[in-house]
């Protein structure tokens, strides 16, 4: 699981993508005053916002391109192949976040190990992934359309991987319960780019942020 392509970004695009109702809820989940460390660190975005908490940020991707961008905005950022190892001690960090990472991976009980593993004892780790049951894939399938999230294609063209898993609520709850973690709270993103509504109902919402911590 490495890839190297790099990516246009700018100001601009990094200001839109701060602002998605699924990455603002995210960063507002996490704690302040935490050793965080940022799965799929991406552009270094919401690592440098993370920081201004007074959070110390340590970002890890599997694309070195995303790992220099990380780094040259001041955040200590580190290769990863998620599908074997997370390069840091146990119980290092008292939070993680992974923001639409998991639905990337293959080996899924690899990857949550590793999170359960570097995470101190009342650590807590903060999951976002796009919603298989989101109201807007359910209507397509009463029509006999895929939703978008569903791509056939590998990935090979793209600066990351295609998506090889699709969770709801209650598949990535069993999930994370069956690797010891317990979810203490569930947002979704927006319904239709109502984000009251995303929280009222998560298990409709386009993607779902989910905090669980160790037991």
């Amino acid at each position: 699981m490495i890839y190297e392509k790099p990516i246009d970004w700018g100001p601009e695009k990094a200001s839109a993508f701060l602002k998605e109702p699924r990455v603002k809820k995210m960063i507002a989940m996490c704690p302040n005053d935490s050793l965080v460390a940022d799965l799929g660190c991406y552009t270094g975005d919401i690592a440098t916002v993370l920081s201004l908490g007074g959070n110390k940020v340590v970002g890890y991707d599997c694309n070195t391109s995303f790992v220099n961008m990380t780094k040259n905005k001041g955040i200590d950022a580190y290769f990863a192949d998620f599908e074997t190892l997370i390069p840091a001690q146990n119980k290092t960090f008292s939070t993680i976040v992974a923001g639409e990472l998991i639905e990337h991976i293959v080996h899924t009980e690899i990857f949550l190990d590793n999170c359960y593993r570097i995470l101190t004892d009342d650590g807590e780790l903060i999951i976002t992934t796009p919603n298989l049951a989101y109201i807007g894939h359910r209507i397509k399938g009463l029509f006999g359309e895929a939703p978008g999230i569903m791509g056939y294609e590998s990935g090979e063209d793209t600066a990351g991987p295609g998506h090889v898993r699709y969770f709801t609520l209650r598949t990535l709850t069993e999930l994370l319960q069956k690797h010891k973690f317990c979810v203490v709270e569930t947002q979704g993103s927006d319904i239709k780019g109502n984000e009251k509504l995303g929280n009222l109902f998560p298990t409709l919402a386009y993607h779902l942020i989910v905090k669980a911590k160790k037991v």
